[in-house]
């Protein structure tokens, strides 16, 4: 008979939500399944200024490398 050290489980319990273990009680307030969630948001012109603009003009920024990302940002509005 072959006697191995592993202890570990060879499934992860992560993947199934089956509640806690045999013993004991849950402790959180309401069990549901803990996984990752992305949502896309539509954000404003406004919304945008006003979280990503507030920041001063940096004095060796170069226009024309603005204006280059400017059209990038256009031509993806653009495309959506």
């Amino acid at each position: 008979m072959k006697i191995t050290a592993e202890r570990r489980a060879r499934t992860d319990r992560r993947h199934i939500d089956a509640g806690p273990p045999r013993g004991s009680s849950e402790r959180r307030r309401s069990a549901e399944r803990r996984l990752p969630a992305a949502v896309d948001c539509t954000i404003s012109d406004a919304d945008w200024e006003k979280y990503f603009g507030g920041s001063a003009k940096a004095a060796n920024t170069n226009d024309f490398m603005l204006d280059q990302a400017s059209e990038v940002f256009d031509r993806v509005r653009e495309n959506y």
